[in-house]
């Protein structure tokens, strides 16, 4: 028998400290799972705007008539010249770096510029934001908030900067 007025805890206190450690320690969990996917989709785009940013016409090459796009060779600039590669290597106009797509669109007779899109692989994983830059050397970028985002299989169309044209802001 025990006393009453005997210090201790009960086993239904013990149970209910140890279950506020545990809601506590599951919220931490997720709070740090979400900062590494923010962080990750932060490095992802931070590269994408790299590639973008080093695109100029100066790094890429110039527009000839009859010709297209002739590619100055060697090319300076390592991120124009890995994308380029690619782009030419593999008579491709889309490759994937960094959790992003990006998407090449070469002058056409009807449209002198080239264009280049950057948009992610797997959207709110990979990266949320889609970049933007064309042979005039500006560098742009979309929120991408839209029903249905830029992402995977669904590349931006080849004037998609004019299409939402109110909504891209200029990369500082």
């Amino acid at each position: 028998m025990t006393k009453r007025g005997q210090s201790g805890y009960t086993v239904v206190e013990f149970v209910v400290i140890a279950f506020f450690l545990l809601l506590i320690a599951c919220a931490g969990i997720s709070i740090l799972n979400q900062s590494r996917i923010y962080k990750k989709i932060s490095d992802n785009e931070l590269l994408a705007i790299r590639y973008i940013r080093s695109f100029t016409e100066n790094s890429l090459g110039e527009i000839i008539e009859g010709q297209g796009l002739v590619v100055k060779e060697p090319i300076q600039n390592p991120f124009v010249s890995e994308l380029m590669l690619h782009f030419l290597d593999n008579k491709t106009d889309l490759t994937a770096k960094g959790g992003y797509y990006f998407k090449f669109y070469a002058p056409t007779a009807d449209d002198m510029k080239w264009r280049l899109y950057a948009y992610p692989i797997n959207f709110d994983v990979t990266g949320k934001r889609v970049f933007y830059v064309s042979s005039e050397g500006n560098a742009w970028q979309l929120d991408n908030d839209f029903t249905e985002p830029y992402s995977g299989e669904y590349a931006p169309e080849r004037k998609a900067h004019f299409n939402h044209y109110h909504r891209w802001t200029q990369l500082d």
